[in-house]
């Protein structure tokens, strides 16, 4: 019985974790006000290394979208592959942002939707994405000077020189570094992960302490019944024998 409870505190506890308080909200890893924009003819991987701040959860990936920056909303000319790759160049996620208008918008980025990838407090990650030459455009240039109103998510960490490309057109890790804050190309939208629910750990431990509470007081009425019927029964001998 008590590991049945314990059992199923735990599992409780688990759920528990798992529940926020308030619902988080997802938000771009950076955004910019104006760039430079580029139509490149040739097929390029854009990469942008950034750290996460704390732990946080990665629940779209997104690619830029030229027409919705000049206040067109037709989408994206053709699809482009999105992902995000560790520090050892290790692909841990990838989508693919359709062409067209079908993924939402958000700010000048389209988005696709992902099962949410944690990502690690203090670790090096890239995200990155192919641009297909010679079709839609990208966002390039430094904070400053060709990128203006440039904001990074609390969460993470993006540096001055943060680019690294690769040519070609299939998603892999670049790795050749470039002077720029960003080519954008892809970006993400991230939230914080909640922290446990105490009120929802409160009623489970309130629940698990009345299961052992109402346990023990069976525990010990039946105790009490097994001791007192021959109690009695020794009462009434004895009485008995005096009398006589």
């Amino acid at each position: 019985m008590v590991k049945s409870i314990l059992k199923l505190l735990s599992s409780l506890i688990s759920l528990c974790v798992l529940v926020s308080p308030a619902k988080a909200v997802s938000s771009p890893s950076y955004s910019f006000t104006a760039a430079s924009i580029y139509h490149d003819p040739f097929s390029y991987v854009l990469g942008i290394r950034f750290t996460p701040n704390s732990d946080v959860a990665v629940t779209a990936l997104g690619y830029f979208d030229n027409e919705a920056y000049g206040a067109k909303y037709s989408g994206l000319l053709t699809s482009h592959d999105v992902g995000i790759f560790d520090d050892a160049g290790a692909l841990l996620i990838s989508a693919t942002v359709d062409a067209g208008n079908s993924d939402p918008l958000a700010g000048y980025f389209r988005y696709k939707s992902v099962a949410p990838l944690i990502i690690r407090a203090g670790h090096e990650y890239t995200m990155a994405g192919v641009t297909v030459g010679n079709v839609d455009s990208y966002a390039y240039g430094v904070d400053g000077s060709s990128v203006y109103g440039f904001q990074v998510n609390q969460m993470l960490t993006i540096a001055h020189y943060a680019v690294y490309i690769s040519p070609g057109g299939v998603l892999t890790y670049p790795t050749e570094a470039y002077p720029a804050t960003i080519y954008a190309g892809p970006n993400l939208l991230i939230q914080a992960i909640p922290e446990p629910a105490m009120a929802s750990l409160s009623i489970v431990g309130l629940i698990c302490i009345g299961i052992l509470v109402r346990r023990k007081r069976k525990k010990e009425k039946g105790r009490w019944s097994s001791d007192s019927v021959p109690g009695q029964a020794r009462l009434g001998t004895d009485t008995l024998w005096q009398l006589a």
